[in-house]
C-alpha cells in the first residue's frame, strides 16, 4: 500500500519553479496519524479562541479584539480551519517537500495565493478520503 498522489498545475507559482515551463505541485493523501496532527493544530487554534472569550468576559485586555478573535475576524490569530490546512499542506506536500519545519511556506502561500492554497489542501483531503492504493507486486526474480 502507498499513499495516493496527484500533481496540481500551479502556473500562478511559476516564479517559484524556475526549472520548468509548467509548474506542478505534487501532493499525497495523509495517514491517520497525520490527520490527527492536523486536527490537533486546529484544536490549538480553537483553544486560543476560548481564551479570548474568557478574557472578554473577565475584562482582561482589549474586549473588542477578544470578541473579534472569537468571531474569527481578529487581525491576529489563525482560524482553526486554516491552521489545520497549513498542517495538511506541510505534511501532504511531496514536491516541493515541505515538512513541519517549513510551515512558514504554507503560511505565505495561504496569505499570498489563497485560491492555490485551498486547491492544494482540498486535493490532499480528497486523496486522504480515498485511502491508500495497492502498489504493483514486485517480481520475485525467479523465472
Amino acid at each position: 500500500l502507498h499513499a495516493r498522489q496527484d500533481s496540481i498545475d500551479v502556473p500562478e507559482l511559476a516564479d517559484f519553479f524556475p526549472d520548468t515551463d509548467s509548474p506542478k505541485w505534487v501532493v499525497r493523501g495523509l495517514t491517520a496519524r497525520e490527520v490527527g496532527l492536523a486536527v490537533e493544530s486546529s484544536t490549538e487554534s480553537a483553544q486560543e479562541n476560548l481564551e479570548a472569550l474568557l478574557q472578554a468576559m473577565h475584562g482582561n485586555g482589549d474586549k473588542v479584539e477578544s470578541i473579534r478573535k472569537i468571531m474569527g475576524i481578529a487581525e491576529t490569530g489563525v482560524p482553526p480551519d486554516i491552521s489545520r490546512r497549513m498542517t495538511e499542506l506541510t505534511l501532504g506536500s511531496v514536491r516541493p517537500e515541505l515538512g513541519p519545519e517549513n510551515r512558514e511556506i504554507a503560511v505565505r502561500l495561504s496569505e499570498s495565493f489563497p485560491h492555490t492554497f485551498f486547491k492544494l489542501t482540498n486535493k490532499i483531503r480528497d486523496l486522504t478520503d480515498k485511502g491508500s492504493e495497492l502498489g504493483k507486486r514486485k517480481r520475485s526474480g525467479k523465472a
